[in-house]
């Protein structure tokens, strides 16, 4: 006999599970890569301090600031701020390669930095439309009718059906 439903609960995902799999990931990755191509890889400090790098302030540091943002910030929020990725990433491959960067970067990076600035100050406050008390048509406490359209939700009765006096359909409907 197939159980349905073989876990008991909810599934929790943290970011330990996430660390393990990533780490798992890169370990088959890196080992059928070097079974395969015959890549030899030495350990010397620099590799050792490259892949430092990769890990620790460019892998965890970036991904818990964006866990982090996402919690206070929102979802709106963050999901602006990653336009910044391009103009930070230019400056710091400036900063630590000697890349060159030009007018037309510099441009680039002024209207993305701009136009960030813009919308995080548009007023907005990355809230939800629903729970904006100037959204107009909304009413959050109707039973049984989906804010901003009249699909029933599961979650609340539907609202009684109205009947009509004489039985039959009412004026103008087809039964």
């Amino acid at each position: 006999m197939l159980a349905t439903n073989a876990l008991p609960g909810p599934v929790h995902f943290t970011s330990r599970h996430s660390l393990a799999l990533g780490l798992g990931a890169v370990a088959l990755c890196v080992g059928v890569a070097v079974l395969t191509t015959g890549i030899a890889i030495e350990p010397t400090a620099r590799l050792a301090g490259s892949l430092a790098w990769l890990v620790v302030p460019a892998g965890l540091g970036g991904y818990g600031a964006y866990i982090l943002a996402l919690r206070t910030l929102g979802a709106t929020r963050t999901s602006m701020l990653l336009y910044l990725t391009p103009p930070v990433s230019a400056i710091w491959a400036w900063a630590m390669l000697g890349d060159r960067i030009g007018a037309p970067q510099v441009i680039a990076m002024g209207l993305g930095i701009v136009a960030v600035l813009l919308t995080a100050n548009s007023g907005s406050g990355g809230r939800p439309v629903a729970d904006s008390p100037a959204s107009p048509g909304v009413v959050p406490d109707t039973p049984g009718v989906v804010p901003g359209g009249d699909t029933p939700r599961p979650d609340r009765p539907r609202p009684p059906a109205h009947s009509h006096a004489g039985g039959g359909a009412a004026p103008g409907r087809l039964p």
